[in-house]
C-alpha cells in the first residue's frame, strides 16, 4: 500500500526505520477504508496484524474487568497499533473505532513473518511497535493522575490533536472532538471540559467550534498542564 507512503516517511514508527525497510512493509500491507464508527477490529478478535494510519484517526477503547468498555485514547496519523498479538499469538485485548473516516495499513501476520525471515534485525523493529505504544499509555497513565481538572482535560487534549507533532496542518478547522468525548477520556463531567475549554480560549489558546477544537498555542498549554502551583 503505496498511498501512504508520504504520511509514514515523515511521522510515527515506520519513520524512524531505513528506507528499505519501509518499503518492504508498505509493500505488503493492504489499504482499509473505515467510515466514522466503523470497527478496526474489537476485543477478542483473532490476531490480525498490526495497522497504521495514512488518514483521519482511530479511537481506542479497554475494559477493566467485567465492566463497560471505555475510550482512553485517540491515534492520528503515521501512527500504528495492534502489536500485542504478534508478540503473544492471543486474541485482541483492546478494540479500536475510526474517529473519523479514515484510510489504514493493514500488515498481516503473515506478512510480518516474511519480513522478520529476511533479517533478525527486522523482529527488533517490529517490536519497537509495542516500545512506542507503552510511551504512549504510560502518557495516558500521566494524564489520568493530574489532580487539577483544568489541567488534567488541556493534557488530554494536546494528546489527541497530535499538535505537538506537527499534524495540526491537517485539520485546518480544529481536531474532531466533541466535549462528551474528551471528558470521557479525561475522567470529567461535559460542564468541567466545558469550563476548561472555555478559560482556554479566553487565554487565546484554543478556538472552540462545532465539534472541533483547533489549538493555537500548544507550548502555552503545554506549559499549563505541567505547572504544579
Amino acid at each position: 500500500m503505496m498511498e501512504g507512503k508520504e504520511i509514514f516517511s515523515r511521522w510515527g514508527w515506520l519513520s524512524q526505520q531505513p528506507p528499505e525497510f519501509r518499503e518492504l512493509v508498505l509493500r505488503r500491507a493492504y489499504p482499509r477504508l473505515i467510515p466514522i464508527g466503523g470497527t478496526v477490529y474489537a476485543e477478542g478478535d483473532s490476531p490480525g496484524g498490526v495497522y497504521g494510519i495514512a488518514e483521519g484517526s482511530v479511537a481506542g477503547f479497554a475494559r477493566h474487568g467485567v465492566g463497560p468498555l471505555r475510550k482512553l485514547e485517540i491515534v492520528s496519523r503515521g501512527q500504528w497499533f495492534g502489536s500485542g498479538p504478534m508478540i503473544t499469538g492471543r486474541r485482541r485485548m483492546l478494540s479500536f473505532q475510526a474517529h473519523e473516516p479514515s484510510l489504514l495499513a493493514h500488515l498481516p501476520l503473515a506478512a510480518i513473518r516474511e519480513i522478520e525471515a529476511l533479517d533478525a534485525g527486522h523482529a527488533r523493529r517490529f517490536a519497537m511497535i509495542s516500545e512506542i505504544g507503552n510511551m504512549r499509555l504510560a502518557r495516558i497513565a500521566c494524564d489520568l493522575a493530574i489532580p487539577d481538572n483544568a489541567r488534567r482535560i488541556a493534557a488530554v487534549l494536546l494528546r489527541i490533536s497530535g499538535v505537538e507533532e506537527g499534524l495540526d496542518g491537517f485539520y485546518p478547522g480544529g481536531f474532531p472532538i466533541t466535549q462528551a468525548a474528551l471528558g470521557e477520556m479525561a475522567n470529567a463531567s461535559r460542564n468541567l471540559v466545558n469550563r476548561a475549554l472555555g478559560d482556554l480560549e479566553a487565554r487565546g489558546w484554543i478556538k472552540v467550534g462545532y465539534n472541533r477544537v483547533r489549538v493555537i498555542d500548544w507550548q502555552a498549554i503545554c506549559s499549563f498542564v505541567n505547572d504544579d502551583e
